[in-house]
């Protein structure tokens, strides 16, 4: 396949809504969501996470090492309305590309939606079986490309909130829309244990 072909490949693969991260493999996509949090964490002063690697068994998604080469198993997921990725790929792709006004659906979030989807995602991460550790910790970064969340909604929706019980997360952490000239800001979520 030549690199054209691979171009267009990735355009005609690539969805409308939310499509940050789009027309990658899920290996250069997990590992592009670790790579944004360890720099936004290192921008940040919070240098936590070091020696990013794609796991050869999976779960977990990726393998990272603290300070002290303590293994950290990460899982990824994305938050993302599957309903409004569906309703978009059945649109007109070229009116969405104008922005032309109606051309795409958004999910509008609420903060009992917002606060329950991120729960439901951390309790299916706590359910997987971890393979190639023993692991210290075992984070969940939870990425989003949704358009009509704002960083600072989220913030004060998340702030004090303690998602529980979990048998084996010992954290995890939000990576929010790109801002130019920071990156991808992050928050790490409150959890409780079992």
């Amino acid at each position: 396949m030549s690199l054209n072909d691979k171009i267009a490949y990735i355009a005609r693969k690539r969805r409308v809504y939310a499509s940050i991260r789009e027309g990658e493999t899920k290996q250069q996509k997990e590992m592009s969501v670790v790579h944004n949090l360890l720099k936004s964490m290192e921008r940040s002063g919070q240098p936590e996470f070091f020696n990013p690697q794609i796991s050869t068994l999976d779960p977990p998604d990726c393998i990272v090492r603290t300070a002290n080469n303590q293994l950290v198993a990460i899982e990824i997921t994305e938050l993302v309305d599957q309903t409004a990725v569906e309703i978009n790929q059945r649109s007109d792709p070229q009116a969405i590309a104008r922005f032309e006004p109606g051309a795409m659906v958004l999910r509008v979030w609420s903060q009992p939606d917002f606060l329950a989807r991120i729960a439901e995602l951390l309790r299916k991460k706590d359910t997987k079986i971890f393979h190639g550790g023993p692991f210290g910790r075992v984070a969940v970064v939870i990425h989003t490309d949704e358009p009509a969340l704002q960083r600072s909604e989220c913030e004060s929706w998340l702030s004090g909130h303690c998602f529980s019980p979990f048998r084996q997360l010992t954290e995890a952490y939000i990576l929010y829309n790109y801002e130019p000239g920071f990156g991808y800001p992050f928050q790490r979520l409150l959890l409780g244990g079992a």
